[in-house]
C-alpha cells in the first residue's frame, strides 16, 4: 500500500477495491463451474477480513441503463461469480455501480420482503440509489475482491 492509497483512505474511501485481470482465454476457461456466455467477473467479499456468506452482488450499469446488469449468490466461503440478467447479452464492457443485497425473508404481515437481521455489511454498500463503488468492466475477465474493511 502507497502512502497516497494510505491518505486516501484517511479521507473517506469507502472500500478496498482489488482487481486482477487473467490474461488469455486458456486461464479463464479452466475455471470451474463457468460455461461458455457467462459473465468473465468473479471474485470474493468479505467485511474485516471474514466472508460475507449470504447476499447478492449486483453490478449496475451507470450510462446505459438498458444495458445487461450481472448479479451473483455469495457462498459460504465469500465467493461470487456473476451472471448477466439477460441470458442473450454479455455484461458489456463500461462503467457500473456495485452494491450488495442482503438476503431477504417475507415478513407476512408487512406484505413484503424485509432484509434478514444480522447482515454484517455496513448499509453505504446495500443502497441501489447511491452505491459506494464503482467498477470499470473491460472486454477481459476480472476477479474482483471486496474488502469491505470500514
Amino acid at each position: 500500500m502507497t502512502m497516497h492509497d494510505r491518505d486516501s483512505m484517511r479521507k473517506g474511501w469507502i472500500a478496498f477495491i482489488l482487481m486482477s485481470s487473467v490474461v488469455g482465454a486458456g486461464a479463464y476457461a479452466g475455471r470451474p463451474g463457468v460455461r461458455n456466455g457467462d459473465s468473465q467477473v468473479w471474485g470474493r467479499v468479505t467485511v474485516r477480513g471474514t466472508p460475507v456468506k449470504d447476499g447478492t452482488v449486483v453490478l449496475k450499469p451507470i450510462v446505459d441503463r438498458n444495458a445487461t446488469w450481472g448479479s451473483g449468490l455469495l457462498d459460504q466461503h465469500g465467493r461470487f461469480h456473476l451472471e448477466g440478467s439477460r441470458s442473450d447479452v454479455p455484461l458489456l464492457p463500461g462503467r457500473y455501480h456495485v452494491y450488495l443485497c442482503p438476503p431477504t425473508r417475507v415478513d407476512y404481515a408487512l406484505g413484503k420482503p424485509v432484509a434478514l437481521a444480522g447482515f454484517p455489511v455496513p448499509q453505504k454498500y446495500l443502497d441501489p440509489m447511491s452505491p459506494a463503488i464503482q467498477l470499470e468492466i473491460h472486454d477481459e475477465p476480472i476477479h474482483l475482491d471486496l474488502r469491505l474493511d470500514d
